[in-house]
């Protein structure tokens, strides 16, 4: 246990006294980020004050932006394909970054 001060006002007078009061202090608990840079991948950069990864391909994400047919994957910070994967033909392959 912890002793704090505090200030006691009392509601129906002026009066204002100083007492002491005992609280429990967490010792196991902390402040701290849960995603850490080694979340990040390598198109990211870790920023500690917003406790995140950011994509560091800013133009691929504007470029992607633009394309009304793709959306911005900012875990994998990549384009993809704002449409469900299509079914292929024989011998081609649905490749989403393309959406084609």
């Amino acid at each position: 246990m912890t002793p704090i001060a505090l200030q006691r006002s009392h509601i129906n007078s002026s009066t204002v006294s100083c007492v002491t009061v005992e609280v429990e202090e967490h010792t196991q608990c902390k402040c701290a980020c849960e995603v850490m840079s080694y979340h990040c991948n390598s198109n990211q950069r870790y920023v500690k004050r917003d406790c995140e990864c950011k994509c560091i391909n800013d133009k691929e994400k504007e470029e992607c932006m633009k394309k009304s047919n793709m959306i911005w994957d900012p875990e994998n910070c990549k384009c993809m394909c704002n449409k469900m994967e299509e079914t292929c033909s024989s011998d081609l392959k649905w490749i989403r970054e393309e959406c084609a």
